[in-house]
């Protein structure tokens, strides 16, 4: 159908015949448009643009655990060990300072792998 008969049928004043009603009942498969291949939709697109940020996510995921889980079981081992000597806070000191040490030395390494 062309545009012009497409635009004389959604007229107001247009009288409705067969043709115009082409337009309003369509049959999947009907239409001469042939659908975009799977891959070429715009949310593949999307994803696919997206992919290197997941690296840099996972990268940032992997740092932040690396830092945070030492410095939690230490911290708590060193509260636990304060409680059971008697000794607050060294034990606890002691336990995040030993953290920090570790989470350095396992950050360099992540980050070493990469930069080589």
């Amino acid at each position: 159908m062309s545009s012009l008969h497409d635009a004389e049928c959604l007229n107001e004043g247009a009288v409705a015949n067969a043709s115009c009603f082409d337009i309003l009942i369509s049959v999947p498969g009907d239409n001469q448009q042939s659908n975009p291949p799977p891959s070429s939709s715009p949310i593949k697109r999307e994803e696919k643009r997206q992919l290197p940020n997941f690296g840099a996510w996972q990268f940032a995921w992997e740092l932040g655990y690396t830092i945070a889980i030492p410095i939690v079981l230490f911290a708590f081992l060193g509260r636990w060990a304060d409680g059971y000597f008697n000794a607050s806070p060294w034990f606890l000191l002691a336990g995040v300072v030993l953290s920090v040490a570790i989470s350095s030395a396992l950050v360099y390494r992540k980050v070493s792998k990469i930069i080589k």
